[in-house]
């Protein structure tokens, strides 16, 4: 057995994943459930006070002539679930931090209203983001004096490159979850940060164009922003736009040639692009940059491991287990490379963790039968791992293949003759064994 069959399991992982700076703000949601109930709490104290959508076109109709404006949105931080005890006096902690908002708007000749159930928006003509970030402040240590509840802001101004007024308000909401992302009583202004923001929660919902557009225009904001290059090239090629991800991980690592998730993107992309050698050469680069990440890690030993390369892969999987010793699939690599090199004790023990941390790794179950026949012990368990590795993974040839060799070694022809002839017709070349078996019927019969 050549190499123990070059990498005793050949699988593979058809699934690459692109590293991404992820954007998760620590804010899950909004209270929808109590939001007439607040609103009716609010309209006793604030009866002339607009509500979502008239307050909106009633702000536009306002702002229109202005040359200059902004707009903030204040949200209470750590809404109550719906379920808490305390949900039902939160009305009243609204309708306190409603007086603060109208409080300050009023003294700065403003307009407010209410957006959405704990968010306020306040809008300034001819004011500026330090205004805002000033008087955001200001409502901050008031509602500090009257309820025991934070804010965060999120703050927006016109003009911004080519926003239109409307879109004013949806920024400064962007710029809110910009906020969030920090954690309560925090404060952010609207910029390519917010709208790599924005984008990273249409990428993960799965509006991967809408991402591409929010990206892009993030970087007419800050041509020179990495993470927004890598978030772009992230979703080109989520879409299968090649040259146009590689572009943007390109510039990425042009910008900032110590910049690991670009380059390693950039590998991937090779990698489907065809190009295996650039891929390694982007990987081991990668690598030298940081030597502790996961995905660099197992994707450079794979890709040796296709290769052959199996001493240049073996160091790969060992870091790789050692980074995440919870993944199957390392260990079930790393036992290709130790079965490759004969190593089969250490190959067999690298499979057995595999196999326990996932009882579905069909390949190190296949694995494990294999040298536990080439060692000549536990025949029984060697044929219960390969029989359920064939259950786990019908299709795959090579599994038929071991345990119509197994079957043969019984001398249950009928057995293996359907195992070799279905192992043939997957792909995997079984005519040598389908021969013997032929030919050891033939000579029974003439016997």
């Amino acid at each position: 057995m050549s190499k123990i069959e070059k990498a005793i399991s050949n699988g593979r992982n058809a699934g690459r994943q692109f590293l991404a700076c992820r954007t998760d703000s620590k804010r899950e949601g909004e209270i929808a459930e109590h939001s007439t109930t607040i609103e009716k709490r609010l309209k006793t104290d604030f009866p002339e006070m607009r509500i979502g959508s008239d307050f909106l076109a009633h702000a536009e109709k306002k702002l229109e002539a202005s040359a200059s404006f902004a707009v903030m949105m204040v949200r209470i931080d750590d809404l109550p679930h719906p379920d808490e005890p305390c949900i039902s006096v939160w009305p009243e902690t609204a309708a306190a931090v409603a007086k603060v908002v109208a409080s300050e708007c009023r003294d700065q000749d403003g307009i407010w209203g209410e957006i959405e159930a704990g968010i306020f928006c306040c809008c300034f003509t001819e004011k500026t983001e330090a205004f805002c970030i000033e008087i955001a402040e200001k409502m901050k240590n008031h509602i500090k004096q009257v309820c025991s509840e934070t804010i965060s802001a999120g703050i927006a101004v016109f003009p911004t490159a080519t926003y239109q007024i409307k879109q004013i308000f949806e920024n400064a909401r962007k710029a809110l979850d910009h906020a969030a992302f920090f954690g309560p009583n925090s404060i952010a202004c609207f910029d390519s940060v917010s709208l790599n923001i924005s984008g990273d929660k249409f990428y993960q919902s799965g509006d991967t164009a809408k991402a591409v557009e929010e990206f892009k225009q993030a970087l007419l904001l800050d041509p020179l922003n990495i993470n927004v290059y890598n978030s772009l090239g992230v979703c080109y090629g989520e879409l299968g736009e090649l040259p146009e991800a590689l572009k943007s991980f390109e510039t990425a690592i042009a910008i900032d040639p110590k910049e690991v998730m670009a380059f390693y993107n950039a590998g991937l992309i090779h990698l489907l692009m065809g190009d295996k050698e650039k891929a390694l050469d982007y990987f081991l680069k990668s690598d030298r940059i940081n030597h502790g990440l996961f995905e660099i890690v197992f994707e450079t030993g794979k890709l040796y491991l296709e290769q052959g390369a199996y001493k240049s892969a073996m160091p790969f999987f060992e870091r790789a287990v050692n980074l995440r010793p919870e993944s199957a699939h390392a260990f079930r690599c790393l036992g290709d490379c130790l079965a490759a090199e004969n190593l089969i004790d250490e190959a067999i023990n690298a499979y057995k963790k595999a196999v326990k941390l996932n009882p579905n790794e069909a390949a190190g179950l296949s694995a494990l039968g294999t040298l536990f026949d080439l060692k000549n012990e536990n025949p029984e368990i060697a044929l219960t791992f390969c029989k359920k590795s064939v259950e786990i993974a019908p299709e795959n040839g090579l599994f038929r293949n071991r345990l119509g060799r197994l079957y043969l070694k019984e001398g249950r022809l009928a057995d293996a003759l359907k195992e070799f002839e279905q192992a043939d017709r997957l792909g995997h070349d079984s005519s040598e064994f389908i021969e013997k078996i032929q030919r050891l019927k033939a000579e029974t019969l003439g016997n």
